[in-house]
């Protein structure tokens, strides 16, 4: 099987493409023709389907600190007209759901729903994006019920583990190694400057509007967000071969579409070798991506096209 670069594309290509493969093969078959088939944005869109739409209903209690204590949730996912890949996005929401926030009891009550739509699919991180922004809804729910900035909150409900501890485990069961957040956010909170910024950003927005100066009354912000994306880390392949007169030569599973694969690549070959490296000029070099060199053992999803297989390159060198 030979793949050719192809242009900018996500998760919703991994199943919605059968549409378009559909009809320009049932085209070529026809007229005994080559056929090129192209959708604009639009209509690709409508095609695609799209990022799952969800509606949640959620019951936290926390205590005067702003310690989330309990947790239970309930998800209706809406599916489109069939399931697609909506099963491993309710999977996806429920093991992201408490994203870097420590809740010992926690409940998650998950529902896909059809509906006369196009099918939903996986989008840029599915279920990762949903969990995340309701658990930050909650977290800037207890904000305002117990008057703490939502900072002070995230801080007290953030995971305190650091990379050297074992048996580390996510509510969903998940095992975490090499935990790096929460000595990153305070390395951040540091570098940044947060508290005083913070403090300075509260004083400007206490100044009144008719001691600004201007009609329009001016507010600014600073804020500090974790986020976990999960990952897993399965098996990986490639080829490389250096030449007695330099050249490396790398071949790889993956497809370039948009991530930027073939750069990555170099970069990774170039580490490994401790050498600089150079970037081909534009026009840069469309080769053919086959199976025959190197086998794809397993279908390549998120960042794993790209960071597993420059890590696996640098292995071999």
């Amino acid at each position: 099987m030979k793949q050719k670069r192809a242009g900018g594309g996500f998760g919703g290509k991994l199943t919605r493409q059968s549409h378009v493969a559909g009809s320009a093969a049932l085209a070529a078959w026809k007229v005994g023709r080559a056929v090129k088939f192209s959708l604009d944005r639009n209509t690709d869109m409508k095609l695609t389907g799209g990022r799952h739409f969800m509606d949640v209903n959620y019951d936290a209690k926390c205590s005067l600190d702003g310690k989330l204590q309990s947790l239970k949730t309930d998800l209706c996912l809406e599916c489109g007209f069939s399931d697609d890949l909506s099963g491993f996005v309710l999977m996806s929401v429920n093991r992201s759901l408490t994203q870097t926030y420590k809740v010992d009891n926690c409940l998650s009550v998950t529902t896909g729903a059809h509906t006369n739509t196009p099918s939903k699919t996986a989008v840029r991180g599915p279920g990762e994006i949903q969990a995340g922004c309701i658990i930050e809804t909650i977290i800037d729910h207890i904000s305002a019920a117990t008057g703490l900035s939502q900072h002070e909150v995230r801080k007290v409900n953030m995971i305190k583990a650091t990379r050297e501890e074992t048996g580390l485990q996510a509510p969903c069961g998940d095992n975490m190694y090499e935990y790096t957040t929460w000595e990153l956010w305070q390395q951040l909170e540091k570098q940044a400057n947060f508290t005083e910024r913070h403090a300075e950003v509260l004083r400007l927005n206490s100044i009144p509007q008719c001691e600004q100066g201007s009609i329009w009354p001016k507010k600014r912000g600073i804020a500090m967000t974790p986020l976990k994306y999960h990952h897993s880390v399965g098996m990986r392949t490639a080829t490389v071969s250096v030449y007695s007169d330099g050249t490396v030569l790398i071949s790889g599973p993956g497809v370039e579409i948009g991530q930027g694969l073939f750069t990555k690549s170099l970069q990774a070959a170039s580490y490994a070798l401790s050498q600089v490296a150079i970037l081909l000029p534009s026009p840069y070099p469309k080769p053919d991506l086959n199976s025959i060199h190197v086998l794809r053992l397993v279908f390549l999803y998120r960042w794993s096209s790209s960071d597993m297989q420059t890590q696996t390159q640098r292995w071999c060198l």
